[in-house]
């Protein structure tokens, strides 16, 4: 959970003589939470000191400034493959998945023991609603994440999402009635 400190005006006091070129501050800012959020508290509880004479010094966070930031969530890409049952003309074109080997493709800056609080509730449609054969079928929208660490995180990128065929076949029409 630590927050990037993109500029700061941070000094240190309390150093002796020339240990003011030879002593610096690593600041690393520090959220208060780790889910998405607004006005979340930044500390600086995990800086440190570097240099050749840091090892004179504790750093004391006693009356260190604090500020706030928010935590958005991150994009997530769908990757792996599936592939789709084929169907009897209905009007519609929803897919229903059938053999589902589909991943959530994480970048680097996702925490990667999120990935087990994940977990990919697949959609998927039909290029068209009407008959055809080795039609499309496309990750849609719908798509969505579940699991304690699902508000972290959007899906995003459907366009270069796994696709599948399947077919849309002739629904029989019958002759009722009497003549």
């Amino acid at each position: 959970n630590n927050a990037p400190i993109s500029t700061n005006a941070l000094t240190l006091a309390g150093l002796t003589g020339d240990d003011t070129n030879t002593v610096s501050l690593k600041a690393v800012g520090t959220f208060a939470q780790v889910s998405v959020g607004t006005n979340i508290a930044v500390t600086l509880l995990d800086s440190t000191l570097t240099g050749s004479n840091s090892s004179n010094y504790n750093l004391s966070f006693a009356g260190a400034p604090t500020n706030v930031a928010d935590i958005t969530a991150a994009p997530l890409s769908i990757g792996g493959a599936f592939t789709a049952d084929s169907k009897t003309y209905d009007g519609d074109d929803v897919a229903v998945i059938a053999n589902d080997k589909l991943s959530l493709l994480t970048p680097a800056s996702v925490d990667q023991g999120d990935t087990n609080k994940l977990r990919l509730l697949p959609r998927a449609a039909f290029s068209q609603s009407s008959v055809g054969t080795n039609l499309t079928v496309n990750l849609t929208t719908n798509s969505a994440l579940q699991g304690t660490s699902a508000v972290n995180y959007f899906l995003t990128n459907f366009a270069s999402a796994p696709t599948a065929t399947a077919t849309i076949s002739n629904r029989p029409a019958y002759i009722t009635g009497s003549f």
